[in-house]
């Protein structure tokens, strides 16, 4: 029996090789996500965005996060602290807004 060995270098993409129809499919994404929150007064025209707009950021999503993605163990634990870093730090903000403004807000009840 072979073996098939997978070099993982080889299937991964450096940062400063951009592929230019993935930036370009996602500068699309992001004007027809805009256009949908403008086109009210044009409801074909929102309808038909809406079948595929969030598909195609969901598929540019995927492709690069299994391009850039080196290492999942690595991966999952640094967005776990980079999250909650500042999850932190908002919670924090958030109680002391709460404690300085308190008094203030029994005024209002």
């Amino acid at each position: 029996m072979s073996e098939v060995v997978v070099n993982p270098q080889s299937m991964q993409l450096k940062a400063d090789k951009r592929v230019a129809w993935v930036d370009m499919a996602r500068g699309v994404g992001v004007i027809l996500v805009i256009l949908v929150h403008f086109s009210n007064d044009f409801p074909y025209l929102k309808a038909m965005i809406y079948t595929f707009h969030v598909p195609l950021l969901f598929f540019i999503s995927g492709f690069v996060f299994n391009s850039y993605m080196k290492n999942v163990k690595k991966f999952v634990l640094d967005e776990i602290k980079r999250i909650s870093i500042l999850y932190w730090a908002l919670l924090g903000m958030g109680n002391i807004f709460v404690y300085f403004t308190r008094d203030a807000y029994r005024l209002y009840i």
